[in-house]
């Protein structure tokens, strides 16, 4: 025996089906993940870290009014960027210093900086929190970092998974749990995120510092793909639904 949805029956059909072509159709994927930072660069770490962002969705996103946020309550808020599908953007804290750092001086218009926060070296650790303009969490991440802890200077970590079904990799340790262990304790990469000195990033590269400084990551590189909407035959059901509709109207004014 067929069980009918509420608000669907045989005679409704078209009608209902039209409606469940919007839901589903309608909106089209949109997902912006955090996929690599520098959180603890070779030598002086002020104007060197950097904050890695990746469109996974189907359409641009405009990150206007969105932020970042470490276990502080300062905010890095975006003023009028947009992030494309499967391309990236980064968050500096000084966009010329990485510039001249990791593109050789080249000018990219996907660089931003003015990121206010440093992130944390020691124990507890640290995480980041990315919102969208409404103030929702978007993504989220935190790291523990144990008492004594050997720091790891001049690794990127890297979002090791290309999925994106999770978006939750915890928060940073001063407000819950972090899932994420920085100096690689997850050494089989379980939990999403690795430091280049455990689980080397096959896109990963070494930059030298004016200060003769050496760092590894892979800003603006890797294998994430945006994930493509699969509702092309939905869409077509949508785009019939409507005249079935309006049949059915026209037949019941007879």
């Amino acid at each position: 025996m067929i069980r009918w949805l509420s608000g669907f029956s045989r005679r409704r059909f078209p009608c209902g089906l039209a409606s469940l072509a919007v839901l589903l159709c309608g909106n089209a994927r949109a997902g912006v993940a955090v996929t690599e930072f520098m959180y603890d660069p070779q030598g002086s770490d002020s104007g060197f870290e950097w904050i890695e962002l990746f469109n996974f969705g189907s359409t641009a996103v405009d990150l206007t009014g969105w932020s970042l946020q470490d276990n502080a309550t300062t905010r890095y808020v975006f003023g009028t960027a947009t992030i494309n599908p499967g391309d990236f953007i980064i968050a500096a804290q000084n966009k010329v210093n990485f510039e001249q750092v990791w593109l050789a001086s080249a000018a990219d218009s996907r660089v931003v900086g003015g990121v206010p926060f440093n992130l944390n070296n020691t124990s507890p650790g640290d995480g980041l929190l990315l919102r969208d303009a409404t103030d929702a969490t978007v993504w989220s991440l935190g790291y523990a970092v144990a008492s004594g802890e050997a720091a790891r200077q001049g690794q990127a970590v890297w979002l090791t998974v290309a999925d994106f079904t999770t978006v939750n990799y915890g928060v940073p340790p001063q407000a819950g749990p972090a899932l994420i262990e920085r100096n690689g304790m997850d050494g089989t990469g379980t939990l999403g995120y690795e430091d280049n000195g455990f689980t080397a990033d096959p896109y990963a590269y070494q930059v030298t510092r004016a200060s003769g400084a050496v760092e590894l990551g892979s800003p603006l590189k890797g294998a994430y793909k945006a994930i493509p909407e699969p509702h092309a035959a939905l869409l077509a059901c949508w785009a019939a639904a409507p005249a079935a509709c309006r049949l059915f109207g026209r037949r019941r004014s007879r």
